[in-house]
């Protein structure tokens, strides 16, 4: 059973079996080994969204994890083959993956919705809770590659890089002595878009 909880700031899905919640995210894994209506009570308490996805058997499927660099990758499927070959096309496509990837995290920095690190157990100042240190925690968020970002010059002469913001391709101002590299093209300071670190 599924057990899909909402709140203004996240929305996990918890693996429950025998009534108590199994395996859950970094972010909720408090709730591991408590009772389901437990949980659900505490929750729906708070004002979140709380729903229940009964999928028929105790355990979904199967589901393999690993963690590269920091980041856990978790594939899951309902047997072994169909596991399997979404395994393969995720190795066939990854080229394509990691590119989309890169994007997405370059315009949600470009468009300041990225709103600080998301690393289990990194406190404001980068300090680390007593239990994170035990248990190692993730690995801090590295910004996207520079292998995607590729500069140009346009037609005005100025030197623009393929990230964008609200108005378009930002100023590339790399070596210039700036304290970040991309920057709005609005001439307004109260309308340009954050400045970027590539």
């Amino acid at each position: 059973m599924w057990l899909y909880v909402s709140t203004p700031v996240y929305t996990v899905a918890l693996l429950c079996r025998a009534g108590k919640v199994y395996e859950a995210p970094p972010i909720a894994r408090w709730t591991i080994g408590k009772s389901v209506q437990e949980v659900s009570r505490y929750f729906r308490t708070k004002g979140d969204q709380v729903s229940e996805e009964d999928n028929g058997n105790d355990f979904p499927g199967v589901q393999v994890s690993t963690f590269i660099k920091g980041d856990q990758f978790v594939f899951r499927g309902s047997s072994g083959p169909e596991l399997e070959a979404l395994l393969k096309g995720v190795a066939e496509s990854t080229n394509g993956i990691v590119d989309a990837l890169v994007s997405v995290k370059q315009a949600v920095v470009a468009k300041n919705v990225f709103t600080g690190d998301s690393s289990s157990g990194n406190e404001a100042g980068g300090a680390r809770t007593p239990q994170t240190r035990s248990s190692g925690g993730r690995a801090k968020d590295a910004p996207p590659p520079d292998g995607g970002t590729k500069s140009y010059v346009g037609e005005d002469g100025r030197k623009y890089v393929n990230v964008q913001c609200s108005h378009g391709d930002m100023l590339d101002l790399r070596g210039n002595g700036y304290r970040s590299d991309a920057y709005c093209t609005q001439k307004d300071r109260d309308k340009q878009c954050k400045p970027v670190k590539l």
